[in-house]
């Protein structure tokens, strides 16, 4: 059976004048699902074209819902049946503004139909696009602020050079200073995880008494107190968190003055 929009111009809500172009049909088959045609005809200019429509729908459904007028408008008066009235009735209109501009070529038909009937899909694309975006970036931004993620970061750099301390470049000692505070503070991350923002002299005096337990030398731990303020203070100057308090929790214990060394840029 075949459905004529012109009997249902008021569900169209604009989309469609009164006197409709064609008849919405399905081709015979025995297939669940089935794509829906118009047949377009036209006396000037003399037109006899069937169109997909690119709508898939339930063959059962669409039976049903044309065993009458009745049921037909019963079908049209649901949440599925008025999205599918509302993309014929614009298809519809589509097909009019076509043939009224002499654009009636498979390509623009093919165009005007597919804007319609996957512009749901599109949208819902774009969303998801947007969506995935949003979760990358919120992602790399959690991944930045991350405090190892950090400093696995800043070593790269005065490693390879592209990190400088004033201009100059890290020296190879200092930066095997660093390499050797990454591998306390990750054993030191294990037990007390901590963000950017937590950092207190509570979680200072944690870091120095791990290290005194460890038995390292007073002068190698005023060597990896001044790395974490530092990490603590580059981090802060990246704009990576807000907690200017910080720094001033860290305090270099007392050393013999055979103990003294240079510390790390």
């Amino acid at each position: 059976m075949v459905t004529n929009l012109r009997f249902f111009p008021y569900l169209c809500k604009g989309f469609i004048k009164k006197n409709t172009m064609g008849n919405y049909f399905l081709r015979k088959g025995t297939s669940k699902e089935a794509t829906l045609f118009v047949r377009i005809r036209k006396r000037v200019p003399k037109i006899d074209k069937n169109v997909n429509t690119r709508i898939v729908i339930d063959r059962n459904v669409w039976e049903r819902a044309n065993r009458d007028a009745a049921s037909l408008e019963k079908f049209y008066r649901t949440k599925d049946g008025q999205t599918l009235y509302r993309k014929m009735c614009a298809i519809d209109q589509a097909l009019e503004e076509l043939l009224s501009q002499e654009k009636f070529e498979d390509t623009h038909i093919d165009r005007a139909v597919e804007s319609i009937v996957f512009a749901e899909i599109r949208e819902q694309q774009r969303k998801e696009e947007e969506e995935r975006k949003q979760k990358r970036l919120a992602a790399e931004e959690a991944r930045k602020k991350d405090v190892r993620t950090f400093l696995d970061d800043f070593i790269v750099g005065i490693k390879e050079g592209s990190i400088k301390h004033n201009g100059n470049t890290y020296s190879a000692n200092t930066c095997k200073v660093w390499e050797s505070f990454r591998l306390i503070l990750e054993r030191f991350y294990k037990k007390h995880p901590f963000t950017w923002e937590s950092i207190d002299q509570r979680l200072v005096d944690k870091f120095l008494y791990m290290m005194e337990k460890e038995e390292y030398m007073p002068k190698s731990i005023n060597k990896y107190l001044v790395c974490f303020r530092a990490m603590v203070g580059y981090a802060h100057k990246a704009k990576l968190h807000n907690n200017s308090v910080a720094e001033k929790c860290f305090s270099k214990i007392r050393v013999r003055e055979s103990d003294k060394v240079d510390i790390p840029e």
